[in-house]
């Protein structure tokens, strides 16, 4: 879907970083696909591989998915992993 190129990457650099990106968002979406549950973005990180993909790159991921009309931002909060709040996120009701 989206990768947002900051740091003007290109050739297969550019090429690599999206297909990374497209990867992730795919992750999250398989993720609530299987789950069918409401997720936070710390949730969401937890379930897939913390070692290896950054909570930003989850977040940017969740809110790709919501402007392409695949998830929808619920108005509920849970405590994330920073102690701070999140909103929940979940598929779209199509």
């Amino acid at each position: 879907m989206t990768h947002f190129n900051t740091t003007a990457e290109s050739g297969p650099t550019l090429r690599a970083y999206t297909t990374q990106a497209n990867k992730q968002e795919a992750a999250v979406l398989a993720l609530f696909r299987q789950r069918r549950l409401p997720l936070s973005p710390s949730q969401v990180w937890r379930h897939l591989d913390p070692e290896r993909t950054p909570l930003t790159s989850i977040r940017r991921a969740m809110t790709d998915l919501t402007d392409a009309g695949l998830l929808e931002r619920l108005p509920v909060k849970v405590e994330g992993i920073y102690g701070r709040s999140e909103y929940l996120w979940r598929l779209t009701q199509s």
